[in-house]
């Protein structure tokens, strides 16, 4: 019998799942004291206990009316330990005599803890494992009534309750541990990132607007001598539309990094809407002579509050994205004009259209409809133009129509 006992005390499964809540070696907690002194009360019992059986131990997690040192170590080797045949059978032990019991009669606890009589009830998991059990404890021969008992299993159970309630906030806890971890490291690559995104930048830029700069000093002069070819005329234009390609890939990026730490801010100031158009409008004719690039503003002049150098951003994101989108020789309309206390810029382009289904995801970071990927680009432009658009109070619609263009529409209050 003592080896069968000692099996099950000992079985890895049950000692991994006991280890696992927590509990162990842990002090006292008003929940459990509570239940033992309630065991107590009611059934007249001088010791009560909330036993954990461990490897070679039993664990007190709430122990009244035991003697020093017992109550101070609230432990004891199993040598002195009745709950381990709970372990066994988990069955309720009720012992009117331990003396006269072949099971525990040689227990060291009826000499030591002054055990007589014993009734304890197992702890057992929802997963099957007995983990202790809450006993009631009396120094002289006792006969444990049913009513006794029955209140005792119904303790028993509040305890379980109470073990399960600990383990779910344990485990709150852990999985708060670890999403903080994940989070710390999701913030430190963040953070790694914004730093590289700023070197690269500030390291790119220079070189980049060199190169364009280069390349169109080169294309003039050529031009001005006469000696230059048509191929060679294409290579220099090719190295200049990339080269401003890879500094607005960087600049989205720059923008990107600062909208989602909510350092994109905004220096106000009266913009004339009709003078940006134009000069957007006009800086980027001069760099794409593919397309024709009309603009007009209507009602007047157009003023808005807001932030010029990043509304010119948003429109030239646009205008970019309707060339890039638009077959050669096609027009790429600018209108703006007034709509009762707004402020309205349209951007109309003749390109591949976009599908009507994707219009929702269309402002999302990073994506790109499947027409698309044929165009270099990182699918952050959209997101930006509409971010910068809401920091001003605005907001921004698309129509489209595959095969036929589409109209982006930024309302701004005035």
């Amino acid at each position: 019998m003592a080896s069968a006992v000692s099996t099950v005390v000992r079985d890895p499964a049950r000692l991994a799942a006991l280890r696992s809540l927590g509990l162990l070696d842990t002090g006292p907690e008003p929940a459990f004291e509570r239940l033992t002194r309630l065991a107590a009360t009611i059934l007249k019992a001088p010791v009560v206990l909330v036993s954990l059986v461990d490897e070679d131990r039993q664990f007190f997690k709430s122990c009244l009316g035991l003697p020093e040192p017992w109550v101070s170590a609230r432990e004891t080797p199993l040598s002195h330990s009745f709950c381990q045949h709970t372990i066994a059978t988990a069955e309720p032990l009720v012992i009117n005599d331990a003396r006269r019991d072949p099971r525990v009669r040689d227990n060291l606890a009826i000499r030591d803890l002054h055990v007589i009589a014993y009734a304890g009830i197992p702890l057992v998991t929802d997963d099957g494992f007995t983990l202790g059990s809450l006993c009631a404890i009396d120094t002289q021969p006792r006969v444990w009534t049913t009513d006794e008992i029955a209140i005792l299993t119904d303790l028993a159970a509040s305890v379980m309750t109470e073990i399960r309630l600990r383990t779910d906030i344990v485990e709150d806890h852990r999985r708060e541990a670890a999403l903080r971890a994940r989070y710390e490291e999701a913030q430190a690559a963040l953070a790694l990132r914004d730093r590289f995104l700023s070197i690269a930048a500030h390291d790119l830029n220079s070189p980049i607007a060199a190169l364009v700069g280069y390349a169109d000093l080169l294309k003039k002069r050529m031009e001005q001598t006469g000696d230059v070819a048509h191929a060679e005329q294409q290579m220099l234009q090719t190295i200049g539309t990339q080269a401003r390609h890879l500094s607005e890939m960087i600049r989205s990026l720059l923008d990107f990094s600062q909208i989602e730490h909510g350092q994109l801010l905004l220096e106000q100031k009266d913009v004339d809407l009709g003078m940006l158009i134009q000069r957007v409008a006009e800086r980027m004719q001069v760099t794409d002579a593919r397309h024709k690039l009309t603009f007009s503003v209507t009602d007047g002049p157009l003023v808005v509050r807001g932030d010029e150098v990043r509304l010119e951003e948003a429109l030239q994101n646009l205008v970019q994205n309707a060339l890039k989108y638009s077959p050669r020789d096609s027009t790429v309309t600018i209108l703006a004009a007034q709509h009762d206390t707004l402020a309205a810029i349209m951007v109309t382009d003749q390109g591949i259209g976009i599908e009507r289904q994707v219009l929702p995801q269309l402002f999302d970071e990073f994506y790109r409809a499947e027409n698309a990927h044929g165009q270099p680009g990182l699918g952050l432009g959209l997101y930006v133009v509409k971010h910068i658009v809401t920091l001003h109070g605005g907001t921004i619609e698309v129509h489209s129509e595959v095969g036929r263009g589409s109209t982006f529409t930024v309302y701004l209050p005035l």
